[in-house]
């Protein structure tokens, strides 16, 4: 007795199969955009479908000097953060360079500009800083800026529960987030939302945290 079967599988992609050149996009501040903050977080997400990025050829220039960044996600989906060591001056025009390339040596390059905003006290109030960032440690943590007297900030798990809330009793003052709950226990690692409302409980301002480490 003979039993045949037949089937069929597909192998993954190898250099020669992947004919694409990595995919790159400005995420924050956007190409063209406006940053309120004079030390923005810039990020650029960096695609590849096939092979993957070569994480070690990737480099980055702002205003035409090398600079240091950091890398988070994957070689199929990666996201290049670079923070300023020293504010930007306000008003000023910032160009990013960053160079790139997969593992089957396919490179692009992306080149966009933002500008430094002078944004208003009114428009500053209650600022988050920096939106959207993927922390992992308490030297660069999340802060609320420029809130007035009366105003709260609440941070929300996705859920919807909140973990942590405070209410502004200084005129101007910035609030930091060191990563603990309302108990002073440290968060777990996930996505946190943010809120800032105020003293009627009109929502100002809203963004997003992910904390990627508990130590």
């Amino acid at each position: 007795n003979v039993a045949t079967r037949t089937y069929t599988f597909r192998t993954g992609a190898g250099p020669l199969d992947d004919t694409g050149a990595p995919l790159l996009a400005a995420v924050s501040p956007p190409d063209g955009g406006e940053s309120a903050d004079t030390r923005p977080t810039i990020e650029v997400r960096v695609r590849d479908a096939g092979v993957g990025v070569d994480l070690a050829s990737i480099a980055m220039e702002v205003n035409g000097d090398v600079v240091v960044f950091a890398i988070d996600g994957t070689p199929a989906d990666a996201r290049i953060r670079h923070r300023p060591a020293a504010a930007l001056a306000a008003g000023s025009d910032v160009s990013v360079h960053l160079d790139v390339c997969d593992r089957g040596g396919r490179c692009a390059a992306l080149d966009y500009e933002f500008t430094v905003g002078a944004a208003s006290a009114a428009d500053s109030r209650g600022l988050i800083i920096p939106d959207g960032y993927w922390a992992n440690d308490a030297a660069r943590p999340l802060e609320i800026r420029n809130l007035p007297r009366g105003w709260w900030v609440r941070i929300f798990d996705v859920a919807g529960g909140q973990v942590r809330h405070h209410e502004n009793i200084t005129e101007g003052a910035t609030w930091t987030w060191s990563f603990q709950n309302d108990n002073g226990s440290r968060v777990a690692p996930a996505l946190y939302l943010v809120r800032v409302t105020d003293a009627k409980g009109s929502v100002q301002r809203s963004g997003r945290f992910l904390v990627q480490s508990g130590q």
